[in-house]
C-alpha cells in the first residue's frame, strides 16, 4: 500500500505543476493578445489616411493575420493615392475618348450567312416537325439497336425523308 500512495502523491504533484503551467500559459497568452491589439491599433493609426473608418475592423484583422503583407499593400495604396491628381484635375496624358455614333444592334437570324460557313447555300428546314420526328426516331433506333446516336440519326433521316 505504501508504494501505491507514493504514486498517487507523484500524480497529484504533476497535476499541480500542470495546472500552474497552464495558468502561466494563460497569462502569457493574454499578454500576447494585448500586444497584438496594440500593434494593430498602432498600424491602423499609421495608415489612418488610407483606411476609411468603416474598414478599420477589416484591416485590424488583416494586421493580426499578416502584418507584413497588409503594411506593404497599404503602403502601395498610399503611394498611388499621393501620385493621383487632385479631384477635378485631368492629367495631360489622359485623352478624352471621342464619342462616335452608336452602331445599331442586329438580329443574327436576319444577318446574311458567311460564304464559308457550313450550310451557307442551304435553305433552313421548312418543317420543324420533320426535324423533331427524325430526332425522336433516331433516339428509338439508338436505344433499340445499341448504335451511336449519329448512326441512328442517319438511319432515321433516310427512313423519314424517303
Amino acid at each position: 500500500m505504501d508504494g501505491g500512495q507514493d504514486v498517487y502523491e507523484v500524480i497529484a504533484a504533476l497535476q499541480n505543476e500542470l495546472a500552474m503551467e497552464q495558468a502561466k500559459n494563460a497569462v502569457l497568452l493574454e499578454k500576447l493578445l494585448g500586444y497584438e491589439d496594440e500593434m494593430s491599433d498602432a498600424r491602423l493609426e499609421e495608415f489612418s489616411d488610407v483606411i476609411p473608418n468603416e474598414d478599420r475592423n477589416y484591416w485590424r484583422g488583416q494586421f493580426l493575420e499578416n502584418s507584413k503583407a497588409a503594411s506593404e499593400f497599404l503602403g502601395r495604396l498610399r503611394n498611388r493615392m499621393q501620385a493621383a491628381p487632385a479631384a477635378g484635375e485631368v492629367p495631360e496624358a489622359v485623352a478624352v475618348p471621342v464619342k462616335t455614333a452608336p452602331r445599331p444592334l442586329h438580329n443574327r437570324a436576319s444577318a446574311p450567312m458567311p460564304k464559308g460557313a457550313p450550310g451557307a447555300g442551304v435553305a433552313p428546314s421548312a418543317d420543324p416537325d420533320l426535324a423533331a420526328r427524325i430526332r425522336n426516331r433516331a433516339q428509338e433506333i439508338a436505344n433499340r439497336d445499341r448504335v451511336s446516336f449519329t448512326a441512328a440519326f442517319s438511319r432515321a433521316e433516310r427512313e423519314l425523308r424517303a
